[in-house]
Parts: C-alpha cells; structure tokens; sequence
C-alpha cells in the first residue's frame, strides 16, 4: 500500500539467487557480483517461476511478542469467510492509511509496518 504496488522482502539477494539460479544457471557468485556494484540493472527470465506471496497482519518476534497490523488490503476478512463461512469479529471496511496503527500485545501503538522493520 505504502509501497505503490511494490513488493517488499526480506531477503532480496537470496531471492535473486534463488530466482536467477533456476532460470539462468546462475551462480551464488555471479549474483553477489552483480549485487555488490549497487546499480539498478535489469535482468530478464526467461520462463514462468511460480512465487507464492504471503500477507501478515499479525507476527510474532523471537521473543515471542505479539504484533497485529491493520488490514489494509481487506484479505482478512475474505480469508475468514472462505475458512469459517462468515467474518464476524473481522473489521467491513479498510483502514484508512493516513490512521493505520499497529497494535501490539502490551497495548501500545505504532506507525503500520513500524515494528516489523528491521
């Protein structure tokens, strides 16, 4: 949402290893060079790499702290009715972004995405 459509990862080098990799062969070496000069440089595949995107909007730490997000896309609550029939408890409408808050288990508030920044 705040990305413009763009997808944020965690791991971007080791996605492109794996990605180039499979499509063209490629090294762990051979991406890490191309990696290491910072340029923006487009690299074509050549077939389908089938990719499976996941959406948090809860996580918990290695300390086993519990943080929720605002849905801001709405898929909570198609995912409750597609698993248990209905969305009771599961907000009808997207936050606004401008007043997305997360919530963490102790109570407290903070900016979306801000806690899961690493």
């Amino acid at each position: 949402m705040l990305g413009h459509e763009c997808v944020r990862m965690e791991k971007p080098r080791q996605f492109a290893e794996v990605l180039l990799g499979e499509d063209k062969g490629w090294t762990e070496g051979r991406v890490t060079e191309l990696w290491s000069k910072g340029l923006n440089s487009s690299v074509s595949i050549n077939g389908k790499i089938p990719v499976h995107m996941t959406y948090f909007t809860a996580v918990v730490n290695d300390d086993g702290k519990l943080s929720t997000f605002a849905d801001v896309y709405g898929l909570d609550r198609k995912l409750a009715i597609a698993l248990f029939g209905d969305a009771k408890g599961f907000p009808t409408q997207t936050p606004d972004p401008k007043e997305t808050t997360t919530t963490s288990s102790s109570g407290s508030s903070a900016p979306l995405f801000g806690s899961i920044a690493r």
